[in-house]
C-alpha cells in the first residue's frame, strides 16, 4: 500500500475534526438504559452528585441523567462521543470526544477554538461572551450565547489531554426569569470536577492511539476515508467459531479496528461493536493478519484501518 500525505499544521488537522463533526450531527447513536450514578448524595433542591468513572468526571445534576453514545468516522479513524443528558427547564448536558492529540499549548489552543465553532454550529447560537478558564490546569473557555427562541445558554468547553468536554445548560423556552436560568446555570457549570479515568475496559488501539497521538492525527488529516483493508492482506486467516458461539448459532458482521506496523504485521486490533460471542475471535483472527508496508514519501509507516468478518451460523 501507498500512501501520500503532505505535511499539514496542527490548525488544519483541528479545524477538519470540527468541520466534519458539524457536518455529521445527524450521526447515529446508540442509546443506552438510563445507569444510576455510581455515587450519589443528596443537595438542596434535589440536586444530586453524579460520578461517571470511564468518563472521568463529577458534576451536579438536577435528576438522574440519561446516557448515550456514538461513533463519527472521521478520516480514517473512529471517534467515540458520549453524551450526559437532563431535560428539565433547561437542557443540561455533559459530553465528551476521545480525540487522541498532541500536548502541546498550541495544539490544545486550536483545539478550543474549533470547538467552540462546533458548539455554536449545534446550538446554532450567536456568541455573546468568551472568557478564558483553567480546570486542574486544562485550559477551556466559559461561553455565552444567545440561542434562537430559548434565550441565553451557557456552555464550558475544556481540552484535557485526550479528551474534549462540553459542559453546557440551554433553556428549553424562552420565558424562564433569567435569574433562576443563572442561578441553574452557575451551579452546574461549577460543580464540574474532573476525576482519575478508569480505562479497564479500554480497547487495544484506543490505548495505543492515546498513547502514540500523531498516528491518530495523521489518521484524521487524511480526508480520503480508506474501505476495508481485507483486500490488502497478504495473510488474513480466518476467524475461528467457538463451541460456544456454534450452540446458541451466533452470526453476524464484526469490523475490527487494526493497526499496522512498518513491517505489516497487526500489533492491535479491537473490535467495533457486533456479536459478544464473535468479537474475541474476530479481534484474535485480525492479529494474526499481514499486509504489505504503507509507504509515506517513500517510507515505511504505521496505518490504522479496518477490516471485516462475517460470521455464518452453521
Amino acid at each position: 500500500m501507498k500512501l501520500k500525505i503532505s505535511e499539514k499544521r496542527a490548525l488544519f488537522f483541528l479545524s477538519f475534526v470540527f468541520i466534519l463533526l458539524c457536518a455529521n450531527l445527524g450521526f447515529s447513536t446508540d442509546k443506552l438504559a438510563t445507569k444510576r450514578p455510581s455515587t450519589t448524595r443528596e443537595y438542596s433542591q434535589d440536586w444530586k452528585e453524579f460520578s461517571s468513572a470511564s468518563g472521568g468526571f463529577s458534576i451536579l445534576f438536577p435528576k438522574v441523567p440519561n446516557e448515550s453514545s456514538g461513533t463519527l468516522n472521521i478520516g480514517q479513524t473512529i471517534i467515540n462521543q458520549h453524551t450526559f443528558t437532563v431535560r428539565d427547564d433547561s437542557l443540561y448536558t455533559v459530553m465528551y470526544f476521545d480525540v487522541p492529540h498532541l500536548n502541546d499549548l498550541k495544539t490544545k489552543a486550536d483545539l478550543l477554538v474549533g470547538f467552540r465553532s462546533f458548539v455554536l454550529a449545534t446550538l446554532k447560537g450567536e456568541l455573546i461572551s468568551d472568557n478564558s478558564v483553567s480546570i486542574e490546569n486544562n485550559a477551556g473557555r466559559l461561553l455565552e450565547m444567545s440561542v434562537p427562541k430559548r434565550g441565553k445558554a451557557k456552555a464550558l468547553i475544556l481540552v484535557t489531554d485526550t479528551r474534549l468536554y462540553e459542559i453546557s445548560v440551554v433553556p428549553e423556552k424562552r420565558g424562564i426569569p433569567d435569574e433562576d436560568t443563572r442561578a441553574a446555570s452557575t451551579r452546574f457549570l461549577e460543580s464540574f470536577r474532573l476525576l482519575a479515568i478508569d480505562r479497564s475496559a479500554e480497547g487495544e488501539v484506543d490505548a495505543y492511539l492515546r498513547s502514540n497521538p500523531e498516528l491518530a492525527q495523521r489518521a484524521i488529516q487524511n480526508d480520503k476515508p480508506k474501505g476495508l483493508l481485507n483486500g490488502k492482506a497478504v495473510r488474513l486467516p480466518p476467524p475461528e467459531f467457538s463451541l460456544l458461539a456454534r450452540g446458541v448459532h451466533a452470526s453476524g458482521t464484526i469490523i475490527v479496528r487494526i493497526i499496522i506496523d512498518v513491517e505489516g504485521r497487526v500489533i492491535a486490533a479491537q473490535a467495533v461493536g457486533g456479536h459478544p460471542l464473535l468479537v474475541s475471535a474476530a479481534e484474535a483472527a485480525a492479529r494474526k493478519a499481514l499486509f504489505t508496508p504503507t509507504l509515506e514519501e517513500g517510507k515505511p509507516v504505521k496505518v490504522l484501518g479496518k477490516v471485516q468478518y462475517n460470521f455464518i451460523s452453521r
